[in-house]
């Protein structure tokens, strides 16, 4: 007995199921090809490029390690000079074969004298220096920042050139017979300098670290 003949009449639009039990098939949406409906065939895009050529390269490289191994098998010394530690054959001859060089040695270029000082100053004493010029045309200014006495005199003469006190600020000049002169400073706040023919900037200049200072002019044009 069934469901159905418990006080229920079954429906006339269930009784084939009901009597033969069987569910009949039913098919879902089918996908259709519209390449295939229209008759159009396929067409596949073509790998990228770059895929492409990665693929060539590394089949290169594969050819290329199989003829390597092979070669090593066949000749193990043809790739001998690969090994690290060792040179190529070739170069290894040509340096055999090269000439020794028959050119004489460069020999080294002598440097120019550098050109001597015009004027050269040697301490000779804790209060005293002699200055030394490269010719007998040449002057020797003083310059006094405060109150100094200044002597100069000729060393073959007794009789002073100039013997004075300069005020702060005045100046004195002096011409060196024969290229000789000696000059007396009582004080340090002064400045010497030795001008030459035809120059208008000094050629040396000097402040004494001491006082009293006495100065040696000499010539080594005499």
């Amino acid at each position: 007995m069934t469901a159905w003949d418990v006080g229920t009449e079954t429906p006339d639009s269930l009784r084939p199921f009901t009597s033969t039990a069987q569910v009949p098939i039913v098919s879902g949406p089918q996908y259709v090809d519209p390449y295939a409906e229209w008759g159009i065939p396929r067409r596949w895009r073509p790998a990228p490029l770059g895929l492409r050529l990665a693929v060539v390269f590394t089949a290169l490289l594969v050819l290329a390690g199989l003829a390597g191994i092979a070669v090593h098998k066949a000749r193990p010394s043809a790739l001998a000079w690969l090994e690290p530690g060792r040179t190529h054959p070739a170069a290894s001859q040509t340096s055999r074969q090269a000439p020794p060089s028959t050119a004489a040695p460069a020999k080294a270029k002598a440097k120019a004298p550098s050109a001597s000082q015009p004027v050269t100053q040697t301490t000779t004493g804790p209060q005293a220096s002699t200055v030394q010029v490269d010719t007998t045309q040449y002057t020797v200014v003083v310059l006094a920042q405060n109150r100094c006495w200044v002597s100069a005199s000729d060393p073959t003469s007794t009789t002073p050139q100039f013997a004075s006190v300069l005020s702060a600020g005045a100046q004195q000049t002096f011409h060196p017979t024969n290229g000789q002169l000696d000059v007396n400073l009582g004080a340090s706040a002064v400045t010497v300098s030795v001008m030459l023919a035809g120059k208008s900037a000094a050629a040396w200049q000097f402040t004494p670290p001491a006082a009293p200072y006495t100065l040696t002019f000499t010539s080594s044009a005499r």
